[in-house]
């Protein structure tokens, strides 16, 4: 994904994700949201600069469970992780 001065929402709510996923997102004076199914882990990483990469979604302490890994570059923008 990548965003200069807007929005972009990205639901993956209704999607079967039986392997790891990577999704990477750019926010540039905008947002990203990236809505995911439950029964999965998401794994953030990457760069803020006067911005913000959060991962609003409770963790699974179960290994089997897929994980969405989210990386991200930030600039004065945000990404978040919802369910």
């Amino acid at each position: 994904m990548l965003v200069v001065f807007g929005s972009v929402d990205l639901d993956l709510r209704n999607c079967n994700i039986d392997k790891n996923v990577i999704v990477n997102a750019t926010s540039i004076f905008g947002g990203c949201n990236l809505f995911v199914p439950d029964g999965v882990n998401i794994k953030t990483s990457g760069l803020n600069i006067f911005g913000d990469i959060s991962n609003k979604v409770g963790q699974i302490d179960d290994n089997t469970f897929t994980i969405i890994y989210v990386n991200g570059v930030s600039l004065f923008g945000d990404i978040k992780t919802k369910s």
